[in-house]
C-alpha cells in the first residue's frame, strides 16, 4: 500500500475537486432535477433538519416524511455533503490514487474557473 497522506499538489487536486462536487451536488442548476427527485422538494422549498420535521405555520408533518428531509439536509448542507464526499474521495484515493487524481483534474479546473469568474470578473 502506498502513502496514506496525499502530497501537497495531490491534496490541492482532491480538495478543489471535492469542492466542485459539493457545489455540483448541492447547488448547481443542472442537478436540480435530481435533487428534486431525491428529496421531493424544489430548491426553494427544501426543508432541512434545522427547520424541523414540521411546518410551524400549519403544524403539519412535511408530506415527504423524515427520510426525504434527512436526504434534503445531507444534500443541501455543505458541511454534511462535504464530510461524506471527503470520506469517499479519500477512500477511493487510497485504493486507486492515480485514477482519482485524474478524475479530479477537470473538477479542479472547473472549480478554479468558477471561482475566478465569480470573484474577478467585472
Amino acid at each position: 500500500m502506498g502513502a496514506v497522506t496525499p502530497e501537497p499538489f495531490e491534496l490541492l487536486l482532491l480538495t478543489l475537486g471535492g469542492f466542485r462536487l459539493v457545489r455540483l451536488i448541492g447547488w448547481d442548476t443542472i442537478t436540480e432535477p435530481a435533487r428534486k427527485w431525491l428529496t421531493g422538494y424544489s430548491d426553494d422549498g427544501a426543508p432541512t433538519l434545522s427547520d424541523g420535521l414540521y411546518d410551524s405555520s400549519t403544524g403539519n408533518v412535511y408530506h415527504h416524511g423524515k427520510l426525504r428531509v434527512y436526504v434534503s439536509t445531507l444534500i443541501r448542507c455543505p458541511w454534511c455533503i462535504g464530510f461524506w464526499l471527503s470520506i469517499g474521495i479519500y477512500g477511493l484515493w487510497l485504493l486507486t490514487p492515480e485514477a482519482v487524481l485524474v478524475a479530479c483534474v477537470p473538477l479542479t479546473l472547473s472549480a478554479a474557473f468558477g471561482l475566478i469568474a465569480k470573484n474577478l470578473d467585472p
